[in-house]
């Protein structure tokens, strides 16, 4: 049984939820988000408290509890704050460049690599080789952030590629004779 499931979700006063039959809509000072339920589900809010609940109405549909409050909560998290992933790109002569929603790549291939944002994702190029991506949406900034790292993966021995800020890359010893 899902104790996530249970906790019940602090929602600020800024943000407003609307319930929609089997889809909850979260609008807060950076936008609105909408989340369409399962069948078996259903989320109660009370506004006097700021609390939302999510209710499995059977057994099996306790699979997942957990993982709908999850996303509702980053729904609330989103709408509030946003998230935020930090991108970092090493190798000589990588380096990325930002005009408007086209990301320019250099990364040390024959041609230049061009990737097209998609709308809710911001970029910012700090410097030449610093990507900061801000979205309310978690799950589509993950998906965007793996997109961009996917274009070159940092490879094992000198750690040339793009990687998340925070990510350890662990180095193999150089090849030998």
């Amino acid at each position: 049984m899902s104790r996530i499931g249970k906790k019940p979700i602090f929602v600020p006063s800024d943000v407003s939820i609307q319930l929609f039959g089997n889809s909850v809509s979260v609008i807060g000072k950076l936008g609105s988000l909408s989340l369409a339920l399962p069948s078996g589900y259903t989320v109660n809010y009370v506004q006097s408290e700021h609390l939302l609940h999510i209710d499995a109405s059977t057994s099996s549909d306790r699979a997942l509890w957990g993982t709908l409050r999850a996303h509702l909560n980053n729904m609330v998290i989103g709408v509030t704050n946003g998230f935020l992933a930090k991108l970092l790109i090493e190798g000589v002569g990588f380096r990325a460049s930002v005009s408007g929603q086209l990301l320019q790549f250099r990364l040390g291939y024959s041609h230049d690599v061009y990737y097209q944002v998609p709308e809710g994702i911001r970029v910012v190029c700090v410097k030449s080789n610093f990507l900061y991506l801000f979205g309310m949406d978690i799950n589509l900034l993950s998906q965007v952030s793996a997109s961009i790292k996917r274009l070159k993966l940092p490879e094992p021995y000198k750690a040339k590629g793009i990687r998340f800020e925070d990510e350890v890359i662990y180095r193999k010893e150089i090849k030998k004779k």
